[in-house]
Protein backbone atom coordinates (compact mmCIF):
# COMPACT_ATOMS: atom_id res chain seq x y z
CA UNK A 1 0.00 0.00 0.00
CA UNK A 2 1.36 3.44 -1.36
CA UNK A 3 1.85 5.94 0.92
CA UNK A 4 -0.85 9.09 1.31
CA UNK A 5 0.68 12.38 -1.28
CA UNK A 6 0.23 14.51 1.69
CA UNK A 7 2.65 12.53 3.84
CA UNK A 8 4.97 12.44 0.58
CA UNK A 9 4.68 16.07 0.39
CA UNK A 10 5.15 16.97 3.96
CA UNK A 11 8.81 14.58 3.66
CA UNK A 12 9.35 16.87 0.92
CA UNK A 13 9.41 19.95 2.72
CA UNK A 14 10.98 18.87 5.66
CA UNK A 15 14.21 18.10 2.89
CA UNK A 16 13.49 21.58 1.64
CA UNK A 17 13.43 23.31 5.14
CA UNK A 18 16.89 21.50 5.90
CA UNK A 19 18.00 23.09 2.89
CA UNK A 20 20.71 26.55 2.99
CA UNK A 21 19.16 26.92 -0.31
CA UNK A 22 16.16 29.29 -0.50
CA UNK A 23 12.78 27.88 -2.10
CA UNK A 24 9.85 29.70 -3.60
CA UNK A 25 6.91 28.52 -5.34
CA UNK A 26 4.91 31.66 -7.36
CA UNK A 27 1.64 30.72 -8.90
CA UNK A 28 0.56 32.81 -11.63
CA UNK A 29 -3.44 33.19 -10.95
CA UNK A 30 -4.40 35.15 -13.52
CA UNK A 31 -2.71 34.65 -16.94
CA UNK A 32 -2.30 38.30 -18.07
CA UNK A 33 -1.38 40.02 -14.37
CA UNK A 34 1.68 39.60 -14.04
CA UNK A 35 0.50 41.38 -10.25
CA UNK A 36 -1.76 37.96 -9.41
CA UNK A 37 1.67 35.93 -8.50
CA UNK A 38 1.39 34.93 -4.74
CA UNK A 39 3.75 32.48 -2.94
CA UNK A 40 2.40 29.19 -2.70
CA UNK A 41 5.52 27.43 -0.56
CA UNK A 42 8.29 28.66 0.99
CA UNK A 43 11.35 26.64 2.81
CA UNK A 44 12.99 28.24 5.45
CA UNK A 45 15.82 29.52 3.81
CA UNK A 46 13.39 31.23 1.33
CA UNK A 47 11.36 32.64 4.15
CA UNK A 48 14.02 34.56 6.06
CA UNK A 49 14.80 36.53 2.66
CA UNK A 50 11.79 37.98 3.14
CA UNK A 51 11.90 38.65 6.88
CA UNK A 52 8.74 36.42 7.70
CA UNK A 53 8.03 33.06 8.49
CA UNK A 54 7.44 30.34 5.90
CA UNK A 55 3.67 30.37 7.39
CA UNK A 56 3.19 34.85 6.85
CA UNK A 57 4.54 33.82 2.98
CA UNK A 58 1.46 31.69 2.15
CA UNK A 59 -1.11 32.51 -0.24
CA UNK A 60 0.12 36.41 -0.05
CA UNK A 61 0.83 38.03 -3.65
CA UNK A 62 4.65 38.26 -4.03
CA UNK A 63 4.02 42.32 -5.26
CA UNK A 64 3.34 42.63 -1.69
CA UNK A 65 6.14 40.55 -0.29
CA UNK A 66 8.62 42.34 -2.64
CA UNK A 67 7.13 45.68 -3.34
CA UNK A 68 10.29 46.30 -5.62
CA UNK A 69 9.71 42.89 -7.39
CA UNK A 70 7.49 44.04 -10.26
CA UNK A 71 9.21 47.80 -10.87
CA UNK A 72 12.69 45.80 -10.93
CA UNK A 73 11.17 43.37 -13.42
CA UNK A 74 11.14 40.15 -11.56
CA UNK A 75 7.39 39.13 -11.62
CA UNK A 76 7.73 40.09 -15.71
CA UNK A 77 10.93 37.79 -16.16
CA UNK A 78 8.81 34.74 -14.14
CA UNK A 79 5.90 35.11 -16.32
CA UNK A 80 8.53 35.24 -19.41
CA UNK A 81 9.67 32.04 -18.02
CA UNK A 82 6.76 30.07 -17.23
CA UNK A 83 5.61 30.63 -20.91
CA UNK A 84 9.18 29.15 -22.16
CA UNK A 85 8.71 26.26 -20.00
CA UNK A 86 12.91 26.01 -19.82
CA UNK A 87 14.39 26.33 -16.63
CA UNK A 88 16.60 29.36 -16.62
CA UNK A 89 19.66 30.30 -14.82
CA UNK A 90 19.10 33.75 -13.62
CA UNK A 91 22.83 34.28 -12.62
CA UNK A 92 23.00 36.89 -9.88
CA UNK A 93 19.45 39.18 -9.11
CA UNK A 94 19.97 42.28 -6.75
CA UNK A 95 16.83 43.17 -4.73
CA UNK A 96 16.08 45.32 -2.04
CA UNK A 97 12.74 47.34 -0.91
CA UNK A 98 12.40 49.63 2.11
CA UNK A 99 11.93 46.69 4.53
CA UNK A 100 15.05 44.60 3.22
CA UNK A 101 18.55 45.63 2.64
CA UNK A 102 19.45 45.37 -1.01
CA UNK A 103 21.35 42.10 -1.53
CA UNK A 104 22.53 40.05 -4.29
CA UNK A 105 20.89 36.31 -4.92
CA UNK A 106 22.03 33.69 -7.56
CA UNK A 107 18.74 32.47 -9.05
CA UNK A 108 17.65 29.40 -10.84
CA UNK A 109 13.61 29.28 -12.06
CA UNK A 110 11.92 26.16 -12.94
CA UNK A 111 8.51 25.80 -14.11
CA UNK A 112 6.47 22.82 -12.84
CA UNK A 113 3.04 23.48 -14.41
CA UNK A 114 1.67 26.60 -16.74
CA UNK A 115 1.09 28.50 -13.97
CA UNK A 116 3.63 27.31 -11.18
CA UNK A 117 7.39 28.46 -10.73
CA UNK A 118 10.19 27.19 -8.65
CA UNK A 119 12.29 30.22 -7.69
CA UNK A 120 15.78 28.72 -6.22
CA UNK A 121 18.25 30.94 -4.70
CA UNK A 122 21.07 31.16 -2.73
CA UNK A 123 22.16 34.70 -1.16
CA UNK A 124 25.64 35.77 -2.02
CA UNK A 125 25.60 39.27 -1.08
CA UNK A 126 28.47 38.59 1.90
CA UNK A 127 30.44 36.36 -0.68
CA UNK A 128 30.17 39.81 -3.16
CA UNK A 129 31.39 42.19 -0.20
CA UNK A 130 34.28 39.76 0.48
CA UNK A 131 34.78 39.58 -3.45
CA UNK A 132 35.15 43.95 -3.33
CA UNK A 133 37.21 44.28 0.04
CA UNK A 134 39.73 41.68 -1.40
CA UNK A 135 39.95 43.35 -5.01
CA UNK A 136 40.23 46.70 -3.07
CA UNK A 137 42.90 45.22 -0.51
CA UNK A 138 44.59 44.11 -3.77
CA UNK A 139 44.34 47.43 -5.13
CA UNK A 140 45.73 49.17 -2.15
CA UNK A 141 48.71 46.68 -2.10
CA UNK A 142 49.63 47.49 -5.54
CA UNK A 143 49.48 51.16 -5.10
CA UNK A 144 51.83 50.72 -1.82
CA UNK A 145 54.29 48.31 -3.91
CA UNK A 146 54.79 51.02 -6.71
CA UNK A 147 54.49 54.17 -4.92
CA UNK A 148 55.31 57.12 -6.68
CA UNK A 149 56.44 60.18 -4.75
CA UNK A 150 56.86 63.84 -5.86
CA UNK A 151 60.29 64.54 -4.42
CA UNK A 152 60.50 68.32 -5.28
CA UNK A 153 58.77 70.39 -7.43
CA UNK A 154 59.05 68.78 -11.03
CA UNK A 155 60.54 66.03 -9.71
CA UNK A 156 59.04 62.36 -8.85
CA UNK A 157 61.09 59.15 -7.32
CA UNK A 158 59.50 55.61 -7.90
CA UNK A 159 61.23 53.19 -5.32
CA UNK A 160 61.83 49.52 -6.41
CA UNK A 161 61.27 47.22 -3.09
CA UNK A 162 61.61 43.35 -3.77
CA UNK A 163 61.09 41.63 -6.93
CA UNK A 164 60.17 42.79 -10.43
CA UNK A 165 58.32 40.33 -12.28
CA UNK A 166 56.47 41.52 -15.83
CA UNK A 167 53.11 42.07 -14.06
CA UNK A 168 54.70 44.26 -11.45
CA UNK A 169 56.50 46.40 -14.45
CA UNK A 170 53.38 46.82 -16.25
CA UNK A 171 52.17 48.42 -13.50
CA UNK A 172 55.07 50.21 -12.55
CA UNK A 173 54.83 51.92 -16.16
CA UNK A 174 51.33 52.86 -15.67
CA UNK A 175 51.91 54.31 -12.64
CA UNK A 176 55.24 56.30 -13.17
CA UNK A 177 53.34 57.65 -16.53
CA UNK A 178 50.06 58.76 -14.10
CA UNK A 179 52.31 60.25 -11.85
CA UNK A 180 54.17 62.60 -14.01
CA UNK A 181 51.56 63.91 -16.15
CA UNK A 182 49.68 64.22 -12.59
CA UNK A 183 52.69 66.42 -11.18
CA UNK A 184 53.52 67.55 -14.56
CA UNK A 185 57.29 66.44 -13.78
CA UNK A 186 60.20 66.73 -15.99
CA UNK A 187 62.24 64.80 -14.23
CA UNK A 188 61.71 60.87 -12.71
CA UNK A 189 64.03 58.81 -10.84
CA UNK A 190 63.59 54.98 -10.63
CA UNK A 191 65.42 53.77 -7.76
CA UNK A 192 65.95 50.02 -7.34
CA UNK A 193 68.72 50.26 -4.22
CA UNK A 194 65.79 47.90 -2.83
CA UNK A 195 65.46 45.31 -5.55
CA UNK A 196 66.37 41.98 -4.96
CA UNK A 197 65.62 40.08 -8.26
CA UNK A 198 63.70 41.19 -11.62
CA UNK A 199 63.17 38.78 -14.68
CA UNK A 200 63.66 39.66 -18.58
CA UNK A 201 60.60 41.43 -19.56
CA UNK A 202 60.44 43.68 -16.07
CA UNK A 203 63.88 44.44 -17.06
CA UNK A 204 62.91 45.79 -20.30
CA UNK A 205 60.04 47.31 -18.92
CA UNK A 206 62.39 49.57 -17.44
CA UNK A 207 63.85 50.86 -20.86
CA UNK A 208 59.64 50.58 -21.95
CA UNK A 209 59.44 52.91 -19.02
CA UNK A 210 62.10 55.49 -19.68
CA UNK A 211 61.15 55.72 -23.11
CA UNK A 212 57.50 56.57 -22.68
CA UNK A 213 58.37 59.08 -20.32
CA UNK A 214 60.55 60.35 -22.70
CA UNK A 215 57.85 60.71 -25.26
CA UNK A 216 55.89 63.14 -22.21
CA UNK A 217 59.15 65.25 -22.38
CA UNK A 218 60.76 63.87 -18.65
CA UNK A 219 63.96 62.96 -18.08
CA UNK A 220 63.98 59.22 -16.56
CA UNK A 221 66.91 58.74 -13.84
CA UNK A 222 67.83 55.12 -13.02
CA UNK A 223 69.62 54.82 -9.76
CA UNK A 224 71.05 52.19 -7.08
CA UNK A 225 72.20 49.68 -9.50
CA UNK A 226 74.26 47.03 -7.92
CA UNK A 227 76.62 44.58 -9.68
CA UNK A 228 74.84 41.49 -9.40
CA UNK A 229 72.00 43.98 -11.09
CA UNK A 230 73.81 45.23 -13.58
CA UNK A 231 75.59 41.46 -14.62
CA UNK A 232 72.20 40.05 -14.18
CA UNK A 233 70.75 43.17 -17.29
CA UNK A 234 73.20 42.34 -18.88
CA UNK A 235 72.97 39.12 -19.56
CA UNK A 236 69.41 39.30 -20.06
CA UNK A 237 70.37 41.29 -23.29
CA UNK A 238 68.55 44.31 -22.43
CA UNK A 239 68.96 47.72 -23.64
CA UNK A 240 70.12 50.19 -21.18
CA UNK A 241 71.60 52.75 -23.48
CA UNK A 242 68.77 54.73 -23.24
CA UNK A 243 69.02 54.85 -19.74
CA UNK A 244 70.72 57.82 -17.66
CA UNK A 245 71.95 55.59 -14.80
CA UNK A 246 73.75 56.36 -11.45
CA UNK A 247 74.52 53.96 -8.61
CA UNK A 248 73.31 55.27 -5.82
CA UNK A 249 70.22 57.70 -5.11
CA UNK A 250 71.88 60.56 -3.75
CA UNK A 251 73.70 61.19 -7.03
CA UNK A 252 70.36 60.83 -8.93
CA UNK A 253 68.98 63.52 -6.83
CA UNK A 254 71.81 65.64 -7.12
CA UNK A 255 71.44 65.36 -11.23
CA UNK A 256 68.03 65.95 -11.02
CA UNK A 257 68.29 69.02 -9.11
CA UNK A 258 71.03 70.26 -11.21
CA UNK A 259 68.69 69.51 -14.64
CA UNK A 260 65.90 72.22 -13.22
CA UNK A 261 68.71 74.40 -12.50
CA UNK A 262 68.43 73.88 -9.00
CA UNK A 263 71.13 73.35 -6.39
CA UNK A 264 71.61 71.84 -2.44
CA UNK A 265 73.57 73.63 -0.15
CA UNK A 266 75.25 72.80 3.30
CA UNK A 267 73.98 74.51 5.91
CA UNK A 268 77.41 75.43 7.91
Amino acid sequence: MSAPADASLEALKKVFDALDVGLLLVRLVQPDDVGSFICEYANDAGARSSGKSARQLISVPMAELFPNARKMGHLDMYARILAGGEVVNLGEINYGDDRLERSTFRCTSVPLAADLLAVIFVNVTREKRAEALLEQQSETIQILSTPVIELWEGIVLLPLIGSLDADRGSRMIERLLHAVAKHQSRVAILDITGLTTMDAQAARDLVRAAQAAKLLGVEVILTGISPALAVAMVELGVDSGQLQTHRSLHQGVSVAFRSLGLSLTRRS
